[in-house]
This record gives structure tokens, C-alpha cells and sequence, in this order.
């Protein structure tokens, strides 16, 4: 999710990447009239800094003046059958290790114990010793 910068007004580069405007959700409350509400970071992360923690204004801006980003960014780091040379078609899912596990804390205050019982986590489940 990313802001389309053409719906924003008094966009400014802020310096380290960051970039400000005037926030699309204070404007409908006739306010942010300096335009520096709206700050919008380098990963596309957005917030207005007089809203910092209210969800409902974030959702605002983002009805106002945001975009779904469809397009699903590709990681240029290779697979493991691609860095070893194998097809990708042919390579067998990774093992995936069994840790075994051991309870022995009861939940309840030891005034109100009554039992505590010793359980292994295999792969079928888990198993009461």
C-alpha cells in the first residue's frame, strides 16, 4: 500500500529519503494549513504527526489518497535449487527438524496444584509421558 503522490498537495522532499505533504484527512477537517502534516518514508510507511496513533485517521488518508500496489516485488536472491544448479520442478521439500519438548511448569499457583503431568512433542503430536 503507497500514496499517489498527484492527490497530495505541498509535497516536499523532507531529506533522508522522507518526504512531507499536507494530510489528506486533516484537510477535510480544514486543517494541516501549512502542509507539513503528512510524512511519507522511503518504504512507502505513512503517518500524519498530529494523528500519530489513531488508526481510523491513517485508514482516512489511505481512502483519500491511496493505492493498492497489485504488482508483487520479485526477490533477487536465488533459491536454494537455483544457487546448487537443479530445476526448481525437482527439488524435494525441505526436512523439517523435530524438536522434542519438555513441560513441566504448571500454569496454576502451586497452592491450587493438584497434578502435573510431563508431555513430549514428536511427530504425531503430543504425547503425555
Amino acid at each position: 500500500m503507497s500514496l499517489d503522490h498527484s492527490k497530495l498537495e505541498n509535497l516536499k522532499d523532507a531529506g533522508g529519503g522522507k518526504k512531507t505533504a499536507r494530510c489528506p484527512a486533516c484537510k477535510e477537517k480544514k486543517g494541516d494549513k501549512k502542509g507539513e502534516h503528512l510524512v511519507i518514508y522511503p518504504d512507502d510507511a505513512f503517518g500524519c504527526v498530529a494523528h500519530p496513533k489513531n488508526n481510523q485517521h491513517t485508514a482516512r488518508i489511505f481512502k483519500l489518497a491511496g493505492v493498492l500496489n497489485t504488482k508483487k516485488k520479485r526477490s533477487k536472491s536465488k533459491t536454494k535449487a537455483q544457487a546448487n544448479g537443479k530445476d526448481q520442478d525437482k527439488q524435494e521439500p525441505e526436512k523439517k527438524e523435530i524438536k522434542k519438548i519438555r513441560i513441566n511448569r504448571p500454569v496454576i499457583p502451586p497452592s491450587r496444584l493438584l497434578a502435573t503431568y510431563q508431555f513430549t512433542e514428536t511427530k504425531e503430536g503430543w504425547i503425555l509421558e
